[in-house]
């Protein structure tokens, strides 16, 4: 068994025991109301990028009631914030741009035998971005001069993938709605297993993300509410406040501390804090 494997061992067990509940703060980010947001990533030294799916627009609130629109973005469908605070933004299913405090830095075309035609979810962490890709079912990942490093096909695992949030260590969790699960994968792109969702009460996975300590954070789009998996504990923490629930929460992400909700009912989001009791 590999390193990465042993890690992910205990995420994988059907018969995975319930943690305590865990104690939740819960606030309105001081952040615009955002119209059809489909995607977001909050950055790390402040603010959030939204995706707005019906206007085609990528929007950049640093803090208060006001937004900009990105410059120079085309035809947006996903995005995501790597560890050096760099936005990038797929353009399309075939080009990725870059951005740092609003301004473009690089963008690329992707190379390969194989283009996204689906997507819905990306991730970036260590000059690699991840690209999931609905119909086909599937992973594609890329170097940021847009060579193609790898690609999975999710489909004896996942239905209909969705969102994807990468690890500490450079693994990847891919959300699937319709499965419903969540599927592990390994830094190389390849697959390492399923999480177990069993006790969750998760029957419709949506936003993941991951926190520096390695949980696993899952929200359910049915019943609004986020559980979290910790692979050092072998077990599951149930969100345990029941005022804490949200209104599709679509989208989630790790940043300054805290957890990050995009709601995609009410357009709004919602920063997190949990502590175990």
């Amino acid at each position: 068994m590999t390193r990465l494997a042993a890690a992910l061992a205990p995420l994988l067990l059907a018969g995975a025991t319930l943690a305590a509940a865990l104690q939740g703060r819960v606030s309105d980010a001081d952040l615009p109301v955002f119209r059809s947001p489909f995607d977001f990533s909050p950055a790390a030294e402040g603010g959030v990028a939204v995706l707005e799916d019906l206007e085609g627009t990528v929007r950049l609130a640093p803090g208060g009631p006001q937004a900009a629109s990105l410059a120079g973005v085309s035809s947006p469908k996903a995005l995501a914030t790597d560890e050096t605070g760099l936005l990038l933004v797929l353009q399309g299913t075939s080009e990725v741009a870059a951005f740092r405090r609003g301004r473009e830095s690089w963008h690329v075309k992707l190379q390969g035998s194989t283009r996204p035609s689906r997507p819905t979810g990306l991730a970036a962490r260590n000059g690699i971005f991840w690209v999931v890709d609905r119909n086909p079912a599937r992973v594609l990942l890329y170097a940021y001069d847009g060579k193609q490093l790898a690609s999975l096909d999710l489909k004896p695992w996942a239905r209909s993938p969705f969102a994807v949030a990468l690890g500490p260590s450079g693994e990847a969790f891919v959300t699937d709605p319709l499965g419903p699960a969540v599927v592990a994968l390994t830094p190389a792109g390849t697959f390492a297993g399923t999480l177990s969702l069993g006790g969750t009460g998760v029957t419709r996975p949506t936003g993941v993300a991951v926190d520096p300590g390695g949980r696993v954070w899952v929200s359910d789009g049915v019943t609004g509410t986020i559980v979290s998996i910790d692979p050092k504990a072998g077990g599951i923490a149930l969100q345990g406040d029941k005022k804490a629930r949200f209104q599709d929460p679509l989208r989630l992400g790790w940043a300054r501390g805290a957890l990050w909700i995009l709601e995609g009912r009410t357009g709004r989001i919602k920063r997190a804090e949990w502590e175990a009791p």
